[in-house]
Parts: C-alpha cells; sequence; structure tokens
C-alpha cells in the first residue's frame, strides 16, 4: 500500500506543484489523480475480466449453511461467539466461524500454529487469506486450496470484513450500531477473481468499489442475504455507473464439486471446535 508524504510538513512555504514544504527539505510533488473519465474507462476495462461465482454455487452454500444452522449456532454459541455475525437468515458465509487475521500478535500467532495461545475474540480460527479461496478451488479443481491460484488472477473481497477501516457506513444502508463484518470474510457472494494488473483499483476507488458490490447485488439478489442484518443494500444514484451500461463477464463455475467442498468444510469447522475446546 502506498504511504502518504511525512506528517511534519509545515503550513507554509509552498510552491508551485508541491505539497507544504518541511523543516528537513522539499516536499512531495503533487500528482494529478485520474479524472472521472478515466476511472470509467478502467471500470468498464475491469467488468470484462471480474470473476463473479455463478448463483447456483453461492446457492448450495446458502442451503447447506440453513441445514446446518443449528447445530453450528450452537457450537459458536457454546464457545461465546455470537453466531449472527456468521449465520444471519440467508448467509452465504462458506466458513462459519473463520475471520481473518488482524494485529502483529494475531500475524504472529497465524505464523505458529503449533504455539497454544488460547481462543481469539469472535472466531474458531484465524486466516489470513485461504480459506475464501477453498471454495473456487473445489469449484475448478476439486480439492482445496494449496496456495496456487489462476494464473495472473489474485483473490478480492467487495465490501469489507474487518472492523478496522471498514466502509460500511459508506458502502451500505442500516442505522444503529454497525455490526462485526466477520462473516464476510469467507463469504461465497463477497469474493471475486480479477487480474493481478488491476486490483489496487478495486481496493481505492469508491465508485469502483460500489459498482461491483451494485453487481453481486444484482447476481445474487434472491439467493442470499449478502450481509448480516441491519445492514441492507444501499439505493445507489448511478448516473455513469449504471450497471446495464458495462459489459460483464459471465459468472463462472458449475456447482459438480460443490458437494465435496461442503463435506470438506464439515470437517473443518468440527476440527475447528474441537481444537478450541483443547485451548479453552
Amino acid at each position: 500500500m502506498m504511504q502518504h508524504a511525512g506528517r511534519n510538513q509545515q503550513k507554509s512555504g509552498t510552491s508551485e506543484g508541491r505539497q507544504p514544504g518541511n523543516a528537513t527539505g522539499p516536499a512531495w510533488p503533487s500528482w494529478e489523480p485520474p479524472t472521472d473519465d478515466e476511472m470509467l474507462t478502467i471500470a468498464r476495462v475491469i467488468a470484462r475480466y471480474a470473476r463473479f461465482l455463478t448463483p447456483e454455487v453461492v446457492s448450495a452454500v446458502v442451503e447447506d449453511n440453513t441445514r446446518h444452522a443449528n447445530e453450528w449456532r450452537s457450537l459458536l454459541v457454546e464457545r461465546h461467539i455470537d453466531p449472527d455475525i456468521y449465520l444471519w437468515e440467508g448467509s452465504p458465509c462458506a466458513f462459519p466461524g473463520v475471520r481473518r487475521c488482524v494485529g502483529e500478535k494475531e500475524r504472529r500467532d497465524l505464523r505458529k500454529p503449533v504455539t497454544v495461545t488460547g481462543p481469539h475474540p469472535h472466531c474458531l480460527d484465524l486466516d489470513d487469506n485461504d480459506y475464501p479461496k477453498h471454495l473456487w478451488a473445489f469449484v475448478f479443481t476439486g480439492k482445496k486450496f494449496s496456495k496456487l491460484g489462476p494464473n495472473e488472477y489474485h483473490l478480492a473481497h467487495l465490501a469489507d470484513h474487518k472492523v478496522y477501516g471498514n466502509r460500511w457506513r459508506e458502502e451500505f444502508a442500516f442505522e444503529g450500531d454497525r455490526p462485526l463484518p466477520f462473516g464476510l470474510f469467507a463469504s461465497a457472494a463477497n469474493t471475486i477473481f480479477v487480474p493481478a494488473t488491476l486490483m489496487k483499483p478495486t481496493d481505492f476507488s469508491p465508485e469502483l468499489r460500489a459498482l461491483l458490490l451494485r453487481r453481486a447485488h444484482q447476481l445474487y439478489r434472491g439467493v442470499c442475504r449478502f450481509a448480516p442484518p441491519p445492514v441492507a443494500e444501499r439505493s445507489p444514484a448511478e448516473g455513469d455507473w449504471h450497471l446495464g451500461d458495462f459489459r460483464w463477464a459471465p459468472p463462472v463455475g458449475t456447482t459438480e464439486h460443490v458437494p465435496a467442498f461442503l463435506e470438506f468444510r464439515r470437517k473443518c469447522v468440527e476440527e475447528m471446535a474441537n481444537d478450541q475446546n483443547l485451548q479453552q
């Protein structure tokens, strides 16, 4: 991630085309960002290459969550985890109980899995970014993710799945307290694959992020509830960013290997719960 200019900038001493100077010398130059029209052009390119799972795959995950809802909700409650942040009604969460690691301590713990540090809050297990890829790997290869994904494509999350820097206020409609977003980390509806060369715009352009979210809502409306209540889809003022004006890549994948994935994740959830029993 690019870093901002130093914090010790003075408020005076500016020169043409430069930000305020500081006590140690010249400041960074001010470079022009892409214009709105240029970002629209970039968005049109990304839309042609962004790969979303087919609604049938997402629906299969939702239906299996419903089948296991009572069992898994009880399992989470017994371990002092709010089940609603993973298993809300219509949830497409592929691994209930798994969230992204945050902060240096959790990253260190993740790097040393043999060290028993005790349960982490709000989860059965921590992950860097493998669990969200297991469903995709099963869909296309019939087996779990093994550190090798599609050539020149990287996985991207559509909506934020961590508390820090969360943008739900800007990207969704809701009132009251912000719910914990951990269930979106491994959500079948919240991940896409995009070319590695086009990753950064999906992180830092609000217009593009909103466009991709609207595409997900369009594909999965009636199949799942994208985010936990009270979070809901925001009605956008689309302007030049109307979904119908973009040429989208067709959704990808079939349900052929989804039963194998569902059995794999059932075993994963059981193993995570047993591991946490040992740590408590």
